[in-house]
């Protein structure tokens, strides 16, 4: 599974670490191997050898959208036997395959049909909440208010679902290039994406424009009261959260960069 994640990457991403180097497909591997052991280890999932393999030939050239790229079991509706309303690391521990997670220990919930009632992003594979309902996720040409209504691989541009520019020389009337092929709109033109060095001033407001190096993020240099590009921060480090800064997948909970959050006496 990992290995299909990391090729759908790398053939999708164009700015995620797997895509840009041979060391970062390799590290990308490693870490989506990480996340699946340690999934394995918590209590209360039906996760199996055989789940596993299906989810992989599930993602494997998938058009699933950068958005999943640091969790791709995300998209294969795992489950787990905890009840709604009981503490969860993960939504593949709970009977409904939702898990509420603020900053520390998540509580389980349902991931709602098409036609409910949603408040939050938990709603089935393939839908969005939309207006206050889950609803399928919709094809190029129809109207949108955000791109999370769209299918991958479209942006809501103009309230219009629409496939960005995504070749290096193509016109961006709507100053909006596709920014999973590593370009931006500069000058009404999609230009490639810069990429800075170590310890360069970085903008976290859109990662196309300048894309820190491999196996680094764009962090709060506190003492420097500034954003710079640093290496990830490993799991256990601490973190804050904004700009955290935590290798992927790693989240920040409770301060300190984790796969999961810390559930104390429900594991």
């Amino acid at each position: 599974m990992a290995k299909a994640h990391c090729l759908r990457l790398k053939a999708q991403c164009a700015l995620a670490d797997a895509a840009r180097s041979e060391e970062g497909e390799t590290r990308c591997r490693e870490r989506t191997r990480q996340l699946c052991e340690a999934t394995r280890k918590l209590e209360d999932t039906n996760l199996t050898d055989e789940g596993l393999a299906s989810c992989a030939a599930k993602i494997e050239g998938a058009l699933l959208g950068c958005e999943e790229r640091d969790n791709p079991l995300a998209s294969c509706g795992f489950k787990g036997t905890r009840a709604k309303g009981k503490p969860c690391a993960s939504g593949v521990q709970c009977a409904g395959g939702g898990c509420v997670v603020a900053s520390s220990c998540g509580t389980c919930s349902d991931l709602l049909p098409e036609g409910e009632v949603c408040e939050s992003p938990l709603c089935a594979p393939g839908l969005s909440c939309q207006q206050g309902k889950c609803a399928k996720r919709k094809e190029s040409g129809a109207s949108c208010a955000a791109t999370t209504d769209c299918l991958p691989g479209l942006l809501c541009i103009g309230q219009v679902c629409q496939k960005p520019p995504s070749k290096e020389g193509d016109p961006c009337p709507d100053k909006v290039c596709d920014p999973t092929a590593a370009l931006f709109c500069k000058e009404g033109m999609c230009v490639a994406t810069e990429e800075v060095t170590s310890g360069a001033t970085c903008t976290p407001v859109t990662e196309a424009k300048a894309r820190c190096p491999v196996g680094e993020a764009c962090q709060i240099d506190t003492e420097a009261n500034a954003t710079a590009c640093a290496p990830y921060r490993p799991d256990g480090a601490a973190c804050g959260l904004v700009l955290p800064g935590c290798e992927p997948p790693a989240q920040c909970f409770d301060e300190k960069c984790a796969l999961f959050p810390v559930c104390q006496g429900a594991p």
